[in-house]
Parts: C-alpha cells; structure tokens; sequence
C-alpha cells in the first residue's frame, strides 16, 4: 500500500489532514508523491474544510494543486 492508497475511516487521507491543519507545505510535497484530492465518505474535500478553517495559504496551493 502507498500514500497515496491510505485513508482512514472516514475516508480522509494524508492530503485532507494537511489541509485541515493548515500544512501548505506538506501538501505541496503530496503533490510531487501524487496523493489524489478526493472527498472524504461525507462528500468534504480539503478546499472546503481549508475555507472553513480560515487557512488562505492552504487555499492558494490547491489553485494550483497537480497530482503528477
């Protein structure tokens, strides 16, 4: 199993938490590792719960987001 397979329960991944806690940097580096921008089992996605945390940095990395 990759990175980029590993969700938890609820369907979050590497990518959401990142997002959640306002890690830019480390989504940018999931990026590069191809981890998928999917949403989590209760239809969230990382942009949505970035905007509802207030983490505007977080919001500009996935404008420009690419899983390679």
């Amino acid at each position: 199993m990759t990175i980029r397979e590993i969700k938890d329960s609820s369907g979050f991944n590497a990518l959401y938490y990142a997002a959640f806690y306002g890690h830019s940097h480390i989504i940018e580096e999931l990026g590069r590792k191809e981890v998928p921008y999917e949403p989590s089992k209760n239809g969230t996605t990382c942009l949505h719960i970035a905007a509802q945390r207030g983490h505007l940095e977080v919001i500009e990395v996935f404008q420009n987001y690419k899983e390679k």
